[in-house]
C-alpha cells in the first residue's frame, strides 16, 4: 500500500507499540516505499522522540524516559478533539478526578474558565493550567514527584485519593483491548489510576484511535467498568467491538 508521510508514522508507530521494534525492510515493502522514505520518517519519529533508531530499524523507546513535554506535542490534533468531547460529559457541581496523563492535559485546558468544579488530580501540570481559573476548587494529591510525567505517585498520592468522591475519573492508558481491558506501561501511575476509578461514580477513557488493539505492561481497568470511551475517531468494527464509544461530535 502506499500512504502519506503522516498516515505512514501513524501505522510506525501503531507497529512500535504492538511489537516493540521494527525494521526499514519490512516497513518499506509493507508501505511500497523506498528504503531511504522509511529512514526518513524513523528520523523525524526519533526527532519527536517517539522511538529510537538502530541499525536497520527502530525500537520502541521506555515510557518513563519520554517527557511530559514531548507527549503533549504528539497527536496534538488527536488530543484536542478528545478533549472536547470529554468536557461535554461535565456538569455544574461535578467533582472529577483527572489523571496525569497528556490526553488529561488538553482535557483540563478545556475546562478553564468553567465554573463550579472540584478538580482532584496528580497533576503538577494540570493544577498550574488551572490555577488561575477562580470557578474552580483543585486539590493536587501528596506523593512524590515524578519529574518525567510531573506526576505524584506513591502510597502518600493513594491514600489522599482516598479520601474523596468524584462524579467522573477522566483518564487514558497505552492501550485497550477487550480481553485486557486498559492497560497501562507506567507501573508508577496503576496504583493512583486504580484508586481514583474506585472512588467515582463514572469512568471515562481518554484514548487516541492508536491504542485501540494495543497492550501495556499492566492492567488497571478492566472494560466492564468503563462507562465511556472518547476518541477521536473510530470505525463501525470499533463500535461493535466497544459499544460504549461517544459517538456524539465535539462541541464546535
Amino acid at each position: 500500500m502506499s500512504a502519506s508521510s503522516e498516515l505512514r508514522r501513524r501505522e510506525i508507530l501503531k507497529q512500535i507499540h504492538q511489537h516493540g521494534k521494527v525494521s526499514v525492510v519490512a516497513l518499506s515493502e509493507a508501505f511500497q516505499v523506498c528504503s531511504e522514505t522509511v529512514r526518513g520518517d524513523l528520523k523525524k519519529l526519533e526527532q519527536d522522540k517517539s522511538l529510537i533508531r538502530t541499525h536497520g530499524g527502530a525500537v520502541a523507546k521506555p515510557l518513563e524516559t519520554i517527557s511530559f513535554f514531548s507527549r503533549i506535542q504528539n497527536n496534538v490534533q488527536e488530543k484536542q478533539i478528545i478533549a472536547r468531547r470529554a468536557v461535554s460529559l461535565v456538569k455544574p457541581k461535578d467533582r472529577l478526578f483527572i489523571d496525569a496523563s497528556s490526553t488529561s492535559f488538553f482535557l483540563a485546558r478545556e475546562l478553564v474558565g468553567l465554573d463550579n468544579l472540584t478538580i482532584i488530580t496528580d497533576s503538577v501540570r494540570i493544577v498550574l493550567e488551572l490555577a488561575s481559573s477562580p470557578g474552580l476548587r483543585l486539590i493536587c494529591v501528596g506523593g512524590s514527584l515524578r519529574s518525567s510525567s510531573f506526576s505524584l505517585v506513591g502510597p502518600l498520592a493513594v491514600e489522599c485519593v482516598e479520601k474523596y468522591h468524584a462524579n467522573i475519573f477522566f483518564c487514558s492508558c497505552t492501550g485497550l483491548t477487550r480481553s485486557d481491558g486498559a492497560t497501562e506501561s507506567d507501573e508508577f501511575e496503576i496504583e493512583v489510576k486504580q484508586a481514583m476509578a474506585n472512588r467515582a461514580e463514572r469512568i471515562a477513557l481518554l484514548i487516541d484511535h492508536t491504542k485501540f488493539g494495543q497492550v501495556g505492561l499492566s492492567k488497571f481497568l478492566g472494560l466492564e467498568r468503563i462507562d465511556d470511551i472518547i476518541s477521536d475517531e473510530w470505525t463501525e468494527e470499533l463500535l461493535q467491538e466497544y459499544p460504549a464509544i461517544l459517538t456524539e461530535p465535539p462541541p464546535a
